[in-house]
């Protein structure tokens, strides 16, 4: 499903996987070209260029969550209630 997702716009993913060790998981976002696109803000620029979207952050352990969940509602992100 998510190579799927991932390959109808213009991204990927590569899995790798040894038995003892444990699995990896890179993928690969098409670039963006958004003029005025700027991090930081202010002059030039907005945060973000978009006006809503979905973002899926996963990690196994709570406190790497936590902290995600904490930058993306800082974001500005509106996080549903179950993380």
């Amino acid at each position: 499903m998510v190579h799927g997702i991932l390959k109808s716009y213009g991204g990927g993913i590569s899995v790798s996987s040894e038995v003892g060790k444990g699995s990896s998981f890179d993928v690969y976002f098409p670039r963006i070209e958004a003029p005025g696109f700027n991090l930081g803000g202010g002059e030039g620029g907005t945060p973000f260029p978009w006006e809503e979207g979905t973002v899926l952050f996963v990690d196994d352990e709570q406190a790497i969550v936590e902290i995600g969940q904490k930058f993306l509602e800082y974001l500005g992100y509106e996080l549903p209630a179950y993380l």
